[in-house]
């Protein structure tokens, strides 16, 4: 049997992301795993990133402020998560690519993610995320879907 102790959920803060976040809690309940959950911010280049002429540092800083609210909120709707280690990140960058340098720092065994993000453009974003992750990731990846019976 494998053995799982890392076990990494990206998230977008959507329904179909909370689903995901719920099958990874079960997993890690019986792995006795940590969960990873991860929020990447993509990063703003080019023309766009110098109009806004942001700090990468002082942006990070502030985001994680911003997200922990939008984390604890996911969390609290997973009330089977008690007992179960989890731990929040927030990223800049390019979505796949981050994800991915993350599950080769934190040597994550299992990648948990969903086929749909929250809105059209989110599905495009988070869509094309998945599929890059499922391509490439170094681990095992469980592609998870909300039925529609729920």
């Amino acid at each position: 049997m494998a053995i799982i102790k890392n076990i990494l959920v990206p998230t977008d803060f959507s329904e179909n992301s909370d689903f995901a976040m719920q099958r990874a809690v079960e997993l890690a309940k019986v792995f006795n795993a940590v969960v990873h959950m991860v929020y990447v911010v993509p990063e703003l280049t080019g023309k766009l990133g110098e109009i806004m002429r942001y700090d990468p540092k002082n942006l990070r800083k502030d985001l994680e402020k911003r997200c922990e609210a939008y984390f604890q909120e996911q969390l609290g709707k997973l009330p089977e998560g008690h007992g179960v280690k989890i731990e929040t990140h927030v990223k800049v960058g390019v979505p796949f690519k981050q994800l991915l340098k993350y599950q080769k720092q934190m040597y994550i065994d299992l990648i948990v993610i969903t086929s749909k993000g929250e809105s059209a453009i989110e599905e495009v974003f988070f869509g094309g995320t998945s599929l890059k992750i499922l391509r490439y990731a170094e681990c095992s990846t469980l592609l998870v879907r909300k039925p529609k019976y729920l």
